[in-house]
Parts: structure tokens; C-alpha cells; sequence
């Protein structure tokens, strides 16, 4: 008996936001497609954010511009992480939960990096 291919499961990308219209929940066939979908996502929200808002004397804009170099490096699991970091100690009115489907969080903890990345 052929094995059989095992199916993938789809990722989610929660967005939540006061305003309504900018909420949303996302299903991707596929990490690359959610992972590429939360990162653009963070990197529009971290410039708006490390631009449009004076910080007082914290490390949020070195956090911000960490993320910022993750994402031109190509490093999306570590700006995602770090992004997930922001967003519970500065929660920002707009916010990100990532997943595979069942397993949706907003906690950096909880996301799944890439085997690859665990040993880093």
C-alpha cells in the first residue's frame, strides 16, 4: 500500500484591531504563505509605529528597528517573535495572533519556529 501524502494544515493569521474594519482572520495553505502575510503586516506596523509615535526614553524603537533589520535579513521567525514580544509589553492598537489552524496565538512562546531556527 502506497503511503499517503501527509496533509498539510493550514495556517492562520489573526489580526485585531478597535477599528473593525482593519480585523480579520486570514487561513493560508501553507507556514511561507502566513509566515510572508504576518511579516508584511509587522513591517508596515513597525515603521508607522518606530515613525508616528514619540517614545519616551525605553528601548521600543531599538526593539522596532530590531525587527526591521529581521525582516531585511530575511530573518521572518525572529521578527515575528520579536514583533510578539512588542505587542504584549507596548500593546499597539493593531495586533497579530499566528498559527498553524487550532493553535492561533499572540504569544511569542507559542510560535512555532522552523526546526532549522530552534537551534540558533
Amino acid at each position: 500500500m502506497p503511503k499517503s501524502k501527509r496533509r498539510r494544515e493550514p495556517w492562520v493569521v489573526q489580526f485585531s484591531s478597535p477599528d473593525p474594519s482593519h480585523e480579520g482572520i486570514n487561513a493560508y495553505k501553507s507556514r511561507a504563505e502566513a509566515v510572508r502575510a504576518a511579516v508584511a503586516f509587522i513591517g508596515y506596523e513597525a515603521m508607522e509605529s518606530l515613525e508616528g509615535i514619540d517614545w519616551d526614553k525605553d528601548d521600543a524603537p531599538a526593539q522596532l528597528r530590531e525587527i526591521l533589520q529581521f525582516i531585511k535579513d530575511g530573518k521572518y521567525d525572529d521578527a515575528i517573535v520579536a514583533w510578539l514580544e512588542f505587542q504584549q509589553e507596548y500593546t499597539p492598537e493593531d495586533v497579530i495572533a499566528i498559527g498553524p489552524s487550532g493553535e492561533v496565538s499572540s504569544s511569542p512562546h507559542e510560535f512555532p519556529m522552523e526546526e532549522s531556527r530552534r537551534s540558533r
